[in-house]
C-alpha cells in the first residue's frame, strides 16, 4: 500500500515538474519572440531615420535656425536696405520705417519676421545695418500687360506665354515722370508686386497716367 501511494506521487512530481519545465521553455519562447519582434522594429526605425532625407532635412532646418533678439529695441539709425535678385531696391533708417509704419519700438524678431512676411530673407545683420534679400521670378498670367517698377520708374511690363514679365521696348520705362516712392506706401507694394495686370497695352497706360500726372 505504502509503495503505491509512493509511486503515485513520484508520477504527480514528474507531471508537474513536465508541466514546469514546458511552461519554462513557452516562457522562453514568447520572451524570445518579443525580444526579436522589438528588435526587428527598432532596427528598422534607427535605418529609416538614417536614409530618409525627410528626417535629414528636419534635422537640418532645425540645426539652421537662428534666433534673434526679441527684446531690446534697435537704433532709429540702424540702416534697412532692400535688395532683389541680389539689386538694392531700397535703403532707409529705422526711424523711417518706424514713422512710415506708424510703429514705436522694433526688435530683431519683429524686423525679420516683418520682412520674411514680404518674402525677404536676411543677408547680413549687425548693430548699425541690416540687409535682406528677395531671390524672385515673377510668374504672372500670361499674355498680360502690368504695371511694375524699373531702376524706381513706373514701368509697364509683358507676360509672355509662360507668365514671365519682361519690357516690351525702353520707352516703357518712365524715366522723365515722377518715381514709384512718390506714391502711398500700398501703392507702391501693389505696383512692386505686379497686382495690377491689363490685357491691352492702351489699358495699362491709360491708368498709369493716373499715378504719373
Amino acid at each position: 500500500m505504502n509503495n503505491n501511494f509512493q509511486e503515485y506521487n513520484e508520477k504527480e512530481y514528474n507531471n508537474v515538474e513536465k508541466k514546469e519545465k514546458k511552461k519554462s521553455i513557452r516562457n522562453k519562447v514568447t520572451l524570445f519572440i518579443v525580444l526579436l519582434i522589438v528588435c526587428f522594429f527598432s532596427t528598422y526605425f534607427i535605418v529609416d531615420r538614417l536614409t530618409n532625407s525627410k528626417h535629414k532635412d528636419v534635422s537640418d532646418n532645425q540645426s539652421k535656425t537662428i534666433v534673434y533678439n526679441n527684446t531690446n529695441s534697435l537704433s532709429d539709425d540702424m540702416k534697412i536696405i532692400l535688395k532683389v535678385d541680389g539689386i538694392v531696391e531700397t535703403s532707409e533708417t529705422l526711424k523711417e520705417f518706424k514713422l512710415d509704419n506708424n510703429i514705436d519700438n522694433v526688435n530683431e524678431q519683429f524686423l525679420v519676421d516683418y520682412y520674411a512676411s514680404k518674402g525677404y530673407s536676411v543677408e547680413s545683420l549687425s548693430e548699425k545695418k541690416v540687409v535682406l534679400n528677395k531671390d524672385e521670378e515673377v510668374i504672372l498670367e500670361p499674355n498680360k500687360y502690368y504695371l511694375g517698377e524699373k531702376d524706381g520708374y513706373f514701368a509697364i511690363y509683358k507676360s509672355d506665354e509662360n507668365g514671365k514679365v519682361f519690357i516690351e521696348d525702353e520707352s516703357d520705362v518712365y524715366r522723365s515722370s515722377k518715381m514709384v516712392n512718390t506714391i502711398p506706401k500700398d501703392d507702391q507694394e501693389a505696383i512692386k508686386s505686379f497686382k495690377f495686370g491689363y490685357d491691352t497695352k492702351d489699358e495699362a497706360k491709360e491708368i498709369l497716367s493716373g499715378y504719373i500726372s
